[in-house]
């Protein structure tokens, strides 16, 4: 419970650092270190997360928000039930996009414009390759 707490702490400091220079990020540990639940001799990692707060995404159309980018969350019948599809929706009125405007977007041949996280893996892949170390900087 004291490394679980510390980890906490940890958390919420990185945060509001984060926050104080511009990024609205939130920052997450987990894993065995963070829980106190590790075993002797295993060498456990450290868990990480930094969640960017950029996009909304919704799972009903009331949770839109004008000025921001909004996807909403879809299921199929061919989409795993723990995945997601993420339809783009316009920034200024709530309805579907019908264009494509940004590179990291894909048509569905329903006509539906989605994230597409091929491209976002591959671009991301692509700046992690150029950088031996993920600075704070790199998260503004």
């Amino acid at each position: 419970m004291e490394r679980r707490g510390t980890f906490l702490r940890r958390e919420r400091m990185e945060t509001i650092q984060l926050h104080l220079n511009g990024s609205y990020v939130e920052c997450s540990h987990f894993g065995s270190q963070s829980e106190g639940t590790t075993t002797p001799g295993l060498n456990s990692d450290n868990d990480f997360l930094i969640s960017n707060n950029i996009k909304n995404i919704v799972t009903n159309w009331r949770d839109w928000e004008d000025g921001r980018q909004n996807l909403l969350m879809l299921h199929d019948e061919i989409t795993p039930p723990q995945q997601y599809l993420l339809q783009v929706i316009n920034t200024s009125t709530p309805e579907t996009a019908t264009s494509i405007n940004d590179d990291m977007c894909v048509r569905k041949y329903s006509g539906q414009v989605l994230l597409s996280v091929e491209r976002w893996k591959q671009e991301s892949e692509q700046i992690l390759s150029t950088r031996s170390v993920i600075t704070k900087k790199d998260l503004l």
